[in-house]
């Protein structure tokens, strides 16, 4: 047998009168209606350890309205009360009769002892379960299966007493309702419901108010995992690629990286890396004709750097270098190129024209060498710009910026290195001047230049159809105007219009100060509590709460700037512009 729930129906009133006068009552204490159809009745017959009758009671029961089930002979005063005429009635004093929850299959009133028989009756007060009448007292709001504790919460009446049947008078209840969820973090958990922060696993409770304004009792299990962390050691030569995360490094040290375990935690491992670096040596040698190299046997026959590549302690390349000059008798070619004249300094000869020229020269190892000159001689070159600008020019040929009109000359060097002048043909152009002006009723005034047009200071894109001098927004912002004078453009500076929207509700009666304000302002209306809710000048919404008349609503977080305040209340809204210093 299970024990009694809380807050849920029980009997009201037991009635055991003279020949078939009998009658049992139950009562629903709780704030709602309950469906009829989850409970059931037993009689348990003389001490009887399993049900001998049962009632399945049908349709719903209202708060604070009690189930009659009449025996069908009963008198009329039973019989008119009745919500149902059912054998579960057969009782005569020494037989149980228990109220059961069936979803739950929890027993919710007991009267007697299940499994026992008393004989005749069980005694209650001045009375007994036999030839009286039992009604609950007022201060019990449930049902009790432990007889032991049940006989003290009956008044007694005498037998064949009716005029309790069909009501009851009772202490209400409030049932709460109860639920758990599971949930697993990293390290932590911050719990929603009460913000909390939690970093052991574990049952953690937190109880509300729900809809009934019972308690609601809810269970956080709570698992909390762990990082991992491992460890490697690598070496390579001048780079190594770690499989973890495909990075490659240059460089000794140790690197991390994370990744997530098997609990969807972070698993970090840590990379400690050496990297080595190949050695090099140089020889430098001269021979006529051929030369061979220890190193490798290799014998060369031109002049030139060669590499041999050996292992050195760290297992990495050891590159040595030799710098080899072959002397031979030879024939080689030199080519150059001048402006206008060139000097040969093998020979000390001035040339004004491009063509080959020889010379013979005695080398280092004795050999004869001639060498022939390929020369080009290149002459100056000129070019010619025009160009017209918008108040002032900065000419790319030498960095210059000029505020006049006028013919300027600059010399650079071509390709082949040779005088290139530049003449530059300058028209500069004034630009128009362009102002905008708010007169603080929906109207901006341009001035400087026409065409025009407006934009928006914030994202810089022109407003579409605003190219008249004059300009009404239909939303807060900044502003500003763009002139032209066929050739060059002004852009104003930029408007703040800020009062574009504003709703007043004389019903609230609304107060915002101080105003201006730098670190908080009291906000007074007319009622008990408003929504408040906080948008910048562009009319994003930052900040929503709750607040009472009076609160003070603190500004720290915001930035310097224009603020709209907005109140909800029953009587209405009102916005108020705030100035945050």
């Amino acid at each position: 047998m299970g024990s009694a729930q809380v807050c849920d129906l029980f009997f009201s009133e037991y009635l055991e009168g003279s020949s078939n006068n009998k009658a049992i009552e139950v009562y629903n204490p709780l704030n709602v209606t309950v469906n009829l159809t989850e409970y059931k009745m037993y009689r348990y017959n003389n001490g009887s350890p399993t049900p001998t009758d049962s009632l399945f009671p049908q349709g719903t029961l209202a708060p604070g309205a009690v189930y009659v089930a009449g025996n069908p002979s009963a008198i009329a005063a039973i019989l008119s009360v009745s919500d149902t005429l059912h054998t579960i009635t057969f009782f005569n004093g020494d037989d149980v009769i228990e109220l059961v929850h069936i979803p739950t299959g929890a027993s919710l009133d007991v009267i007697g002892i299940i499994g026992n028989d008393p004989g005749t009756n069980w005694p209650v007060g001045a009375g007994a379960t036999s030839e009286f009448t039992l009604v609950r007292m007022f201060s019990h709001t449930d049902g009790e299966t432990d007889w032991s504790i049940s006989v003290g919460e009956w008044d007694v009446y005498a037998q064949n007493t009716v005029s309790f049947i069909g009501s009851h008078s009772g202490a209400p209840c409030c049932a709460p309702t109860v639920s758990s969820f599971s949930a697993t973090g990293c390290s932590s958990y911050v719990w929603a419901e009460n913000g909390e922060t939690y970093t052991t696993s574990g049952s953690y409770n937190d109880t509300l108010t729900n809809v009934s304004g019972c308690d609601s009792i809810i269970t956080l299990n709570l698992t909390i995992n762990v990082p991992t962390t491992s460890g490697l050691s690598a070496s390579a030569c001048e780079t190594y690629t770690w499989s973890e995360n495909n990075m490659t490094y240059t460089a000794s040290g140790n690197y991390n990286d994370t990744l997530v375990n098997a609990a969807g935690c972070d698993s970090i491992i840590t990379l400690n890396l050496t990297i080595n670096v190949p050695t090099a040596s140089g020889l430098s040698a001269s021979a006529c004709e051929t030369y061979t190299w220890s190193e490798n046997n290799m014998t060369y026959t031109a002049s030139g750097s060669y590499n041999d590549t050996l292992v050195n302690a760290a297992g990495c390349d050891s590159i040595i270098t030799l710098n080899l000059t072959i002397n031979v008798p030879t024939t080689s070619g030199l080519s150059a190129s001048a402006c206008e004249t060139y000097t040969w300094s093998e020979n000390n000869m001035t040339y004004t024209a491009s063509g080959n020229y020889n010379d013979t020269l005695v080398n280092a190892a004795g050999c004869d060498s001639i060498i022939t000159l390929n020369l080009t001689i290149n002459q100056p070159a000129a070019s010619f710009e025009t160009v017209s600008a918008c108040d002032t020019y900065t000419w790319n040929s030498n960095g210059m910026t000029y505020t006049n009109s006028g013919w300027f000359l600059d010399t650079l060097s071509t390709v082949s290195g040779c005088d290139s002048i530049i003449t530059l043909d300058l028209t500069i152009i004034a630009s128009p001047v362009a102002n905008a002006t708010d007169d603080n009723a929906g109207t901006l005034t341009g001035s400087g230049g026409s065409p025009v047009q407006w934009i928006n200071c914030v994202t810089n894109a022109a407003i579409a159809g605003a190219t008249s001098a004059t300009f009404s927004p239909v939303a807060n912002g900044t502003y500003a105007i763009i002139v032209s004078n066929g050739s060059c453009t002004d852009t104003s500076n930029c408007v703040v219009v800020d009062y574009i929207g504003l709703d007043e509700n004389t019903l609230i009666n609304a107060s915002i100060s101080p105003n201006p304000a730098t670190d908080e302002v009291q906000i007074t209306f007319t009622g008990t509590s408003a929504l408040l809710i906080i948008r910048d000048a562009q009319g994003k919404m930052i900040q929503t709460e709750n607040i009472e008349n009076g609160a003070t609503i603190s500004l720290v977080n915001l930035q310097t700037g224009v603020y709209f305040f907005e109140l909800v209340t029953v009587q209405g809204k009102a916005t108020k512009r705030v100035v945050k210093n």
